[in-house]
């Protein structure tokens, strides 16, 4: 059976399809992938765009297809639903069906699409499996984690059957990425593992574990060593990138595992390679590996330097002494270190002046500085709620995908208004001296700065780019912006892509077993228990 994916043109891949496509092909389907005509553009990332649909559902129907499928998050499911809609009326005979974050956190919504005939909740490997099972006639209920709208009643229960064995899934399909997105390139993705250890409150991976969780599973899972420096021996050698970006997560933590990598990393790979982690890890032993294995980039989550509103209301249980630690620790052996700060209504225009203080101290490379975004099923809601910061009555449109972009304040916009030019200043903190930092914050001349629009701090970026090699984020978002002002994608070597595809057929992911349950679910009221052999 011919199958579709349709792709958005992001600045980086996304694994998750890749390995899906690696598991389509192994299984004997014929896949086409469909990038979206529409250039990703760094400077408006969540902003949405209908400009080409019509183009990308002739695209769709070229491709002769039965089936579609496409990622889905918050930001984009007006698109696709626009998209998807279009494409039901010009061919309502090919079946659709769409998985990722907001498939899983607003599966409802989603469902109650009817531009969707079926929605994945969670992980897909098996599931979508499963589904084709379906959809050709082999097998008559629904997968678990499969849903769908009949008769005015939305059918399907639990969530996708999880790999029990990272190791087994085949090494992902990188080919049409590499073909069709040119900016990505020199970068490999990759993802060590599965699930997150911490229990952010504004994060989906908090909810994603719990909902396994709640269904007896264990979703922290992790490949091993070898299998990782197996796939990267083969992409040092196919794919040739210069840097090699780990998708975890969180990636440093497990001081065996992280020891037994950066020997097998030095000696096996060796090329530059960066990941995001949590100020958490202090075995400076490990750490020295690592850098001399290679680690040249960590993005490192703190999210605020309000000690109060990370433990109280994000969930952060680290310190600022640690986080100073950390970033210390990594920038004396000459880590770049880039860290996630988000603006939140628990903000006030004090508190934000002392945390732009310690960062003019503590000195992290660059500052990626975002406005909270209220996604489905995260636990900040109801604290938003509950303190008056969000209505009820945008609880529906966070599941109809109704998101601001970043760079327009998105849902906090109106507590923002009165400190504009600190949120300026902290983009621009790593880059200026710390005793100007704290002089500008005590004068009046920081209300200058309000004259200058938000748009200044992508100069900023590129500037980091150009002199900091380590900054590959930055440097792919160049890229893509340089593209789509030429409007011209270079085209890849043939062989090379060749040569790619065959990576993903090295391991053939016929030997997946779906994860045994680790207890018994509780069952809820009037429902009978669900015992071991569920999946």
């Amino acid at each position: 059976m011919k199958c579709c994916f349709f792709c958005e043109r992001a600045s980086l891949s996304f694994v998750g399809i890749e390995y899906l496509l690696a598991i389509l092909r192994a299984h004997g389907y014929e896949v086409d992938v469909v990038f979206d005509r529409n250039p990703f553009k760094a400077w408006k990332l969540l902003e949405v765009e209908m400009d080409f649909d019509d183009e990308i559902v002739r695209e769709i129907l070229k491709t002769d297809c039965r089936v579609v499928f496409a990622y889905i998050n918050t930001a984009n499911f007006r698109r696709m639903s626009n998209i998807f809609s279009k494409l039901k009326k010009a061919a309502p005979e090919i079946t659709s069906c769409v998985g990722g974050p907001h498939a899983t956190y607003a599966h409802e919504h989603t469902a109650g699409k009817d531009s969707f005939d079926y929605v994945c909740r969670g992980e897909g490997e098996i599931t979508i499996l499963e589904l084709l099972d379906l959809i050709e006639g082999q097998r008559d209920t629904l997968p678990s984690g499969i849903y769908r709208m009949r008769d005015g009643e939305i059918e399907g229960a639990g969530f996708g059957t999880l790999v029990s064995d990272l190791n087994a899934l085949p090494f992902p399909d990188k080919s049409d990425y590499y073909a069709q997105v040119p900016q990505i390139r020199d970068t490999y993705m990759i993802m060590s593992g599965r699930g997150c250890p911490n229990r952010c409150t504004f994060c989906n991976s908090t909810t994603i574990r719990e909902h396994y969780r709640d269904e007896g599973f264990n979703f922290l899972r992790r490949r091993s060593v070898n299998d990782v420096i197996e796939e990267l021996s083969l992409a040092k050698k196919s794919y040739a990138p210069t840097f090699i970006w780990f998708c975890d997560d969180t990636f440093i933590y497990n001081k065996k595992y992280m020891n037994e990598f950066a020997g097998r990393y030095a000696e096996e790979i060796g090329i530059p390679f960066g990941c995001s982690t949590i100020p958490n890890f202090f075995d400076e032993e490990i750490i020295d590996k690592l850098v001399l294995a290679g680690l040249s980039n960590v993005e490192v989550g703190i999210q605020t330097l309000n000690a109060e509103t990370r433990i109280n209301i994000l969930g952060r249980r680290e310190t600022n002494d640690e986080f100073e630690r950390f970033v210390r620790m990594l920038r004396h052996r000459g880590v770049y270190v880039n860290t996630d700060h988000i603006i939140n209504p628990w903000d006030s225009r004090e508190n934000l002046k002392e945390q732009i203080k310690l960062y003019s101290e503590i000195r992290p490379s660059y500052i990626n500085v975002f406005y909270l975004q209220y996604f489905p099923e995260t636990k900040i809601i109801d604290r938003a709620v509950k303190q008056g910061f969000l209505s009820g009555d945008f609880l529906d449109t966070i599941g109809e995908g109704f998101l601001d972009s970043y760079l327009s304040g998105g849902s906090v916009a109106d507590k923002i208004s009165s400190f504009e030019d600190l949120v300026l200043l902290l983009s621009f903190t790593p880059f200026l001296p710390s005793a100007f930092v704290k002089w500008l914050l005590d004068s009046r001349m920081i209300f200058l700065l309000r004259y200058i629009p938000m748009a200044a701090v992508l100069p900023l970026r590129t500037i980091s780019a150009v002199m900091r090699k380590s900054d590959f984020v930055g440097r792919s978002h160049l890229k893509a912006l340089f593209y789509s002002f030429i409007k011209h994608l270079p085209k890849a070597d043939p062989r090379r892509v060749a040569d790619i595809k065959a990576v993903a057929r090295r391991k053939t992911g016929q030997s997946l077993r779906p994860a045994v349950p680790l207890r018994v679910k509780k069952p809820k009221l009037g429902q009978a228990a669900i015992g071991s052999d569920a999946r």
